[in-house]
């Protein structure tokens, strides 16, 4: 569970856990943390040695690499090496996950990819390394340097320079400001329960998919796709909430509308009109009804 889910050792000492275990299996022994970590280590160590047998047998091979960060802001740099065996069959095995707590340079992002190729005795069949657009990626990769010889072949990420296009083409003035205003609808119901339930009782009563509305993330191209599918799927659904809502602005509001045109003339005297006029909104507006919506 622990390496599938990618969860901390910790979670072995979890009351949830814990309890989970004296419930399911009360005899069960539970390990420890370090117990657990002592296994993970074990078990690294064989994975590695097979890993490495493997890539005996590979004459060339091809990595990727991409430095990123995690939810937390730590820095991390990922090898993935892949390559054909003799079958004929992409191989695929993720190298490393290295932090990175130092600058991200050129030389430093070099340094780690050369150190983990060496450990794994693949550096001189590495044939090609594909990296994304960022400018001190391919600086490393294209480096020449004693002790840092050049990699045979650099590409670029096709999928990245894809993002990077579209990044730079949903900026377009047009679709930016259509994409702020259906960004504008999905907040109204992503922050808004009373908007979220209308919406799931809308779509049971159309017999529509029970989506969820998805947000724009614009380090994240696809999302404004998705966001703008899901609208066009849910757009009666949304339609009709909207239309719910609006009536009900609309029955809260209108008594206000009479009472200022009242109290706006100019050829009767209104001052005799307040008190009655506010007694009248507090006891016949203002008052709970069952009818009423929960936004009302």
């Amino acid at each position: 569970m622990i390496a599938l889910d990618l969860l901390p050792l910790s979670f072995v000492e979890g009351d949830g856990f814990l309890q989970f275990m004296k419930t399911v299996c009360p005899e069960y022994t539970i390990p420890s943390r370090t117990v657990i970590q002592n296994c993970s280590s074990i078990t690294y160590d064989f994975v590695k040695k097979e890993i490495v047998s493997v890539f005996k047998n590979f004459p060339f091979i091809l990595i990727t690499s991409k430095a990123w960060s995690s939810l937390s802001t730590k820095s991390f740099l990922t090898i993935t090496v892949h390559a054909i065996d003799d079958l004929y069959n992409l191989r695929s095995f993720t190298l490393d996950t290295l932090e990175m707590p130092e600058s991200h340079t050129a030389i430093n992002i070099r340094k780690h990819l050369s150190s983990s190729l060496k450990e794994w005795n693949i550096f001189e069949k590495i044939v090609a390394v594909v990296h994304d657009n960022a400018a001190n990626m391919v600086v490393a990769i294209r480096l020449d340097s004693p002790g840092n010889p050049k990699f045979t072949e650099s590409f670029r990420c096709f999928s990245h320079t894809l993002r990077c296009a579209l990044t730079t083409a949903l900026k377009e003035k047009n679709i930016n400001d259509c994409l702020h205003k259906v960004s504008a609808i999905v907040g109204h119901f992503k922050h808004s329960y009373i908007a979220t339930d209308a919406l799931i009782t809308a779509q049971k009563e159309l017999k529509q998919p029970n989506h969820r509305l998805i947000t724009y993330c614009v380090t994240w191209w696809n999302s404004a796709y998705l966001m703008v599918e899901q609208i066009i799927e849910q757009h009666l659904a949304i339609e009709m909430c909207d239309r719910t809502y609006l009536e009900n602005i609309i029955k809260i509001l209108k008594p206000f509308n009479v009472a200022t045109n009242l109290m706006s003339s100019e050829t009767h005297s209104t001052i005799a009109m307040v008190r009655p006029v506010i007694r009248s909104i507090i006891s016949n507006i203002l008052q709970l009804n069952e009818q009423d919506s929960e936004s009302i």
